[in-house]
């Protein structure tokens, strides 16, 4: 019998997690206050994350991936691009292109409107977003006529 590799159907991004420990309020003040704090969490959690897909491809290698971060909210991110390029980009960097050499599409599930979003994410080499929420304002169609590489 095969044990489970994990307990989640996706993989905790670098908001996502520095988050879920953190709480919004303490890492938007660790982002000024302790960076080197939330480097090291993110530095844990890509050597974890890179981990536990070394074991998956053992198995089955999976179709996509999501990660869960949820950066964004109703009408824009709760985070800035330069907190974006400072604190996540380099490890979205170097597990991106891990999944990418696999044929592996690499999808955020980040909530609300995700617009502005997209040219972050496609610098770091992430292909896709989920969900599309209407109720934020996002129209899928528009969304892709104005990225088209976007899946």
């Amino acid at each position: 019998m095969v044990e489970p590799i994990a307990q989640t159907d996706q993989l905790e991004g670098f908001f996502w997690f520095p988050r879920t420990l953190m709480n919004f309020e303490r890492l938007c003040l660790g982002y000024a206050d302790q960076p080197e704090l939330i480097h090291a969490i993110n530095r844990d959690l890509l050597d974890f994350n890179l981990g536990l897909l070394d074991r998956i491809f053992r198995v089955c290698p999976p179709s996509f991936v999501t990660l869960a971060e949820d950066f964004s909210y109703n009408h824009e991110p709760m985070i800035s691009r330069a907190t974006f390029d400072a604190f996540m980009a380099r490890y979205y960097r170097e597990l991106v292109p891990r999944l990418a050499e696999r044929g592996i599409p690499v999808i955020a599930d980040t909530d609300g409107d995700v617009t502005l979003l997209v040219p972050w994410l496609q610098s770091v080499g992430v292909d896709g977003v989920l969900p599309l929420e209407r109720q934020a304002g996002v129209d899928g169609m528009k969304l892709r006529e104005k990225f088209p590489a976007l899946r």
